[in-house]
């Protein structure tokens, strides 16, 4: 599914964005409902290197990968602002 952005269709994009996101959700929300009605838990999430950090690292080609990697940073990043409130 790597592609430059400008040879990229939609599925390709979709199919990445699906796969890491709708995946994090899928594997998250179940736990966090567990988690609150035992009032504990931890989640944790897997990127990479490619999503973000110091400062995101990207490959050409993988706009769609690198977006989806990042918002795995981003949803993890929230889900524990959620928890701690």
């Amino acid at each position: 599914r790597d592609r430059m952005l400008h040879n990229m269709s939609f599925d390709d994009w979709d199919a990445v964005i699906k796969t890491h996101l709708y995946g994090t959700f899928n594997c998250s929300r179940p736990a966090v409902i567990l988690m609150r009605e035992q009032r504990w838990g931890r989640v944790i999430n897997f990127a990479s290197i490619g999503g973000g950090g110091p400062g995101p690292l990207a490959n050409p080609g993988q706009a769609n990968y690198t977006a989806a990697k990042a918002g795995i940073i981003g949803f993890t990043r929230t889900l524990a602002m959620e928890g701690a409130s």
